[in-house]
């Protein structure tokens, strides 16, 4: 398998590989990835590990203060502003030919500041699962009507989510580290069209100065056939894995 790699022009990059293709706007975080194709199929409606800062306005863009693509790593930095004075760095990794790997980390010049975002995906899908029991692979069936939101937590299982693509035979797994999973929501769209939206909380105490925290997420394309044991094992894998380093 190719080795996906990242290019960068202006505030402009992209992911190119035979697995997975996406672009990104270095200005626009909130819109995450798009323009996705994986394993060669165009998908709809999709955005992946979008950043939902505090005060962010979707109709301004943002200037980052750095930006550098170096084979499958590009790290990002945006700087902390009056109403949220927190500085945010972002690594995009490339994990696989099909997995993304999202390391942020956030640092203030302040006594005190409250770092809490969001990082959001957005898909269509067949079906939503939640993996409740890494070890033994077992998965369950999430039941949400259009409009509402489920809550997830620890003491319910691992923050790692199954979504069965529609329109293809794919999956897609989002994981959030155990160490940093405390709180997301999986968001139905109002309309039964199939969108889904994940929804990361993170950092939620307060930072304070000359502190650095850091937070870890991956998503992974995988076939279909066979997704919950698949889902579980690379769960598990990442779980153990140690932080990710920018190359």
């Amino acid at each position: 398998m190719t080795r996906a790699l990242w290019s960068l022009r202006s505030n402009q990059a992209r992911i190119e590989g035979n697995q997975l293709d996406a672009k990104l706007d270095l200005s626009r975080p909130y819109s995450g990835l798009f323009d996705i194709h994986a394993d060669k199929v165009p998908l709809r409606d999709t955005t992946l590990t979008a950043l939902r800062f505090p005060t962010c306005d979707e109709d301004q863009a943002i200037q980052p203060t750095q930006s550098r693509a170096r084979h499958g790593d590009l790290s990002v930095s945006y700087p902390a502003s009056t109403d949220w004075p927190v500085n945010v760095d972002v690594l995009w990794r490339i994990a696989s030919p099909t997995a993304v790997e999202l390391v942020l980390s956030v640092w203030t010049d302040q006594l005190v500041s409250h770092p809490r975002l969001a990082v959001r995906s957005r898909l269509a899908t067949d079906e939503v699962l939640r993996v409740t029991d890494a070890g033994s692979g077992v998965c369950q069936a999430t039941d949400i009507r259009p409009g509402e939101t489920l809550e997830l937590k620890p003491d319910g299982g691992p923050g790692c989510l199954l979504l069965r693509l529609a329109g293809a035979e794919l999956s897609y797994v989002e994981m959030v580290h155990p160490a940093d999973f405390l709180d997301d929501q999986i968001v139905r769209g109002t309309q039964d069209d199939g969108l889904f939206e994940i929804r990361h909380h993170l950092f939620p105490e307060p930072l304070e100065k000359g502190v650095l925290r850091q937070a870890r997420l991956r998503g992974v394309f995988l076939p279909r056939e066979g997704d919950m044991e698949t889902a579980a094992v690379l769960y598990s894998k990442f779980a153990a894995s140690e932080p990710s380093v920018a190359g």
